[in-house]
């Protein structure tokens, strides 16, 4: 008795939300109001000036430290070419020749290249607000 009162809701219940439906599809009303859509108007890419001040190279990743007009401190982390994957659809950013010290008498982990260093650069950025190039002001 109580499967059949299980049984029987179920189908009281299929048969409620046909019933919600109209019976064929020339009695639906199709909505032709005209939609309002907003374009929203694209945020144009950023160009900061800024100081080199240092940078650490690790293994696959090298962060460059800048130092903006404000004093604050932007990185700029990129990824070494041989540790991209191919078909990756990240964003690297663009870095001038000569940002890290390639002294061959240099013993240890390479820093900044003292040449590079107190120059002023723009970093510029996309709309994701991601840094695609850094540039040395003229």
């Amino acid at each position: 008795m109580h499967l059949t009162k299980i049984t029987l809701g179920g189908l009281l219940c299929l048969f409620l939300g046909a019933c919600d439906k109209p019976a064929n599809k020339s009695a639906q009303k199709e909505d032709t109001t005209a939609k309002v859509v907003e374009k929203k108007e694209e945020p144009k890419t950023k160009e900061i000036e800024a100081t080199y001040v240092n940078c650490t190279v690790y293994a696959a990743n090298t962060q460059f430290f800048f130092k903006s007009a404000k004093g604050d401190t932007i990185t700029v982390s990129v990824l070494a070419p041989e540790a991209r994957m191919p078909g990756d659809s990240l964003t690297y950013a663009k870095m001038p020749d000569k940002m890290i010290d390639d002294d061959p008498k240099l013993e240890g982990v390479p820093g900044a290249h003292p040449k590079m260093l107190g120059k002023k650069f723009k970093i510029i950025y996309n709309t994701k607000d991601e840094v695609t190039e850094v540039k040395l002001s003229e």
